[in-house]
């Protein structure tokens, strides 16, 4: 190998495993822009890269049943999915994935006040060395309830090369939020928090400026941060990683914290502290997706979510809060993988 080219290479390393991975894919004459020879590994029947159909004729729950049927579903809200074998077998409960019974202490640890109300399995493959390497885009992503083998939510992309998505409640077909990614510096992805008594499309929830619904600018607490602000009606949250002393009290290998910013009177009186932890997600042995690395970039986990600030709110309600931490938790995702991305294609200049 050329001098020069393994200078810049160590130069711009971030780990020893992802060095010594990119020396050995440059000595085998693989780069950046090979095509990926074999899916990813999903062990528990789920597709790393399932796509929506784009057929413009299709209607949004003949979609939604495709997308499930790519899945391993052969029925979705009572109807057939498209091509389904009727004894093919379901996916298996998360339950049976995660062993539901192991639970961890650290998950209901005291951080602030803060008891969760909702737990939530976030099912990403995300990305490891080789399709950092190969390009591989992210799958659609489904959110069960803990315990559940339905999804609660799914996070649904229209094509390959955008990562526009729509969160969408699987029990009623509703779409809840959509998440807009824009091309070019210094344009931060928007969010919008759909109007829930409108009936909106997938489509138009990515692409159509007009719908009803809050529009919400993500924006970075700083230029070298990787925490996101979030400024809603909902109230003004931050989602950041968790200190080394937090991931240690959380027994975690990785720790996201969405943390409540402003201030809010309470029901009893007095105002909240700014900074009460709202959700964590957690990945570890225990509550990683199946199937993913420790060292992946944006793969799933464990979602612990605090609700009960918005028992008593009489303009929102906390399942509308819960759908929002779920998206805003995906985009946190998505910008790991992203981040994980450039730091491996780096190695290869």
């Amino acid at each position: 190998m050329d001098i020069g080219v393994t200078a810049n290479i160590i130069m711009l390393s971030f780990s020893k495993p992802a060095l010594l991975t990119a020396l050995f894919l440059s000595a085998q004459g693989i780069t950046a822009c090979s095509p990926p020879t074999t899916p990813h590994d999903s062990t528990y029947g789920y597709a790393a890269t399932p796509n929506m159909p784009q057929d413009d004729n299709q209607s949004q729950r003949d979609q939604v049943a495709s997308w499930m049927y790519s899945k391993g579903c052969t029925e979705v809200w009572g109807v057939q999915a498209s091509g389904s074998d009727s004894h093919s077998d379901p996916p298996p409960r998360y339950s049976e994935a995660v062993s539901s019974h192991h639970h961890s202490s650290s998950s209901s640890k005291d951080f602030g006040g803060f008891v969760p109300t909702a737990t939530l399995q976030v099912h990403a493959i995300g990305y490891d060395v080789d399709q950092a390497l190969t390009g591989r885009t992210l799958e659609n992503i489904s959110v069960f309830r803990s315990g559940s083998r339905d999804a609660e939510y799914v996070s649904i992309r229209l094509k390959k090369k955008s990562n526009s998505c729509t969160l969408v409640r699987v029990s009623d077909q509703a779409t809840l939020m959509s998440t807009i990614y824009r091309f070019g510096p210094g344009r931060h992805p928007q969010m919008r928090i759909l109007d829930p008594h409108s009936k909106v499309s997938i489509e138009d929830a990515i692409k159509n400026e007009n719908v009803r619904g809050e529009l919400i600018e993500v924006k970075s607490r700083s230029m070298i941060s990787r925490a996101q602000v979030f400024d809603t009606s909902l109230g003004k949250f931050e989602w950041r990683y968790g200190t080394n002393e937090e991931q240690a009290a959380c027994n975690a290998d990785n720790l996201l914290v969405m943390e409540r910013i402003d201030r809010v009177s309470l029901p009893g009186g007095g105002q909240s502290k700014s900074g009460a932890r709202v959700a964590q997600l957690i990945r570890n042995d225990q509550y990683r997706t199946p199937g993913t690395k420790k060292y992946s970039g944006g793969n799933g986990g464990r979602l612990f979510i605090d609700l009960r600030m918005w028992n008593e709110d009489k303009h929102t309600s906390p399942q509308r809060v819960e759908a929002f931490v779920v998206a805003s938790s995906i985009l946190m995702l998505k910008r790991e993988a992203d981040h994980f991305i450039d730091n491996h294609l780096a190695l290869v200049v």
